[in-house]
């Protein structure tokens, strides 16, 4: 049977399903297990070790998500989040400031719909301000491509700016002018895994696609 990896979006995981299979050794491609990439499945607000401890995934990759405590653990990275604009944007012009960044109105990014969150608590107990949010999207790919026609703020982690074209789409990035906190890129599977040879060689390979960026690269082990 096929490894079934689900996160909710590729760009987490930094490796196209036509990558893997490109990067199977020999010996698992005569075994015939392909890899098949799963984005959709279950509500949102399941809990995410759920399909592992069914059987119905073999391998999670996600960034905010907690798991029961049967479920091993492995950090891949830890990233900070950036404000995505369209070139020319006007918050570009000058130093970007905490006053600055409340002038536009921003897209969040939610499966869960919740429109705040650090940015919006630093914002709010550092300098007494609020952000404005225009809308809720349950992923980047709804609204990256027309950036370039906007002025909104799309605020993504930089693994995932990683994998956008950023010249072809015409779009810039800065940093917030404040600490916010990290974000941990990592992937789950259950126990019963933990000696199949070809579940092993997965894990390990996304463990060497971050270990490709050492400036955000940060394994802490499995638990």
């Amino acid at each position: 049977a096929g490894h079934r990896i689900r996160s909710p979006d590729k760009g987490l995981g930094g490796m196209p399903p036509r990558h893997l299979s490109s990067h199977q050794p020999q010996a698992i491609k005569n075994g015939n297990s392909p890899f098949e990439w799963i984005q959709k499945g279950g509500h949102v607000n399941d809990p995410a070790s759920d399909p592992l401890r069914q059987n119905s995934i073999d391998l999670y990759i996600g960034a905010t998500d907690n798991m029961k405590p049967e479920i091993r653990r492995q950090t891949l990275s830890r990233d900070k989040v950036r404000g995505t604009v369209r070139k020319g944007h006007p918050i570009l012009s000058g130093p970007v400031t905490p006053q600055s960044i409340v002038e536009y109105e921003y897209i969040s990014v939610s499966r869960r719909g919740r429109a705040r969150g650090p940015i919006d608590w630093a914002l709010r107990d550092l300098y007494g301000l609020t952000r404005r949010i225009a809308m809720v999207v349950p992923n980047y790919h709804a609204m990256i491509e027309s950036m370039k026609e906007t002025d909104l703020i799309l605020v993504l982690p930089g693994m995932v700016l990683d994998h956008v074209s950023m010249d072809a789409l015409g779009l810039a990035t800065f940093e917030f002018p404040f600490p916010l906190p990290w974000i941990e890129a990592f992937h789950a599977w259950h126990p019963r895994h933990d000696t199949d040879p070809v579940h092993r060689w997965l894990r390990e390979t996304f463990v060497s696609r971050f270990q490709e960026n050492p400036a955000r690269y940060d394994v802490r082990g499995s638990r």
